[in-house]
């Protein structure tokens, strides 16, 4: 377990396989991802590459300024409900087809994308609803 941010840095300085694995793996106290992302920004995609990540966290992300970040959490399998919301409405269309690709979309969402105005977006929710 991830005990603070101190040791989430640590990781972060940590080149090793192992440091890599316990910040895909290793879970933390919502408190401490909170904290990360106060204090380090910067480090939001980084956080978005951990498995464990509690659906506050993951909500918190889906509303991140960056897109790019947005777009990881629109791959996140065991996203909540409301990300999914979230994300379905993005402005951005990279966050959209992200989400469109996820598998475990909930199938309203999947055909909202559909009939999304871009193509990147609804050519994959269309070929995964065999139209």
């Amino acid at each position: 377990m991830i005990e603070s941010v101190e040791e989430f840095l640590a990781l972060t300085d940590d080149e090793s396989p192992a440091a890599m694995e316990r910040i895909r793996l290793d879970s933390a106290p919502e408190e401490v991802w909170g904290q990360i992302l106060d204090l380090y920004p910067e480090l939001a995609r980084t956080v978005t590459l951990n498995k464990t990540l509690p659906e506050g966290i993951l909500l918190r992300l889906a509303g991140h300024d960056d897109a790019s970040v947005r777009a990881d959490v629109a791959n996140v399998r065991r996203l909540p409900r409301a990300a999914f919301e979230a994300l379905v409405e993005d402005q951005d269309e990279s966050v959209r087809a992200r989400l469109a690709w996820n598998k475990k979309i909930p199938p309203d969402i999947l055909e909202r994308l559909a009939d999304d105005e871009e193509p990147i977006v609804s050519n994959p929710a269309r070929s995964r609803l065999g139209r």
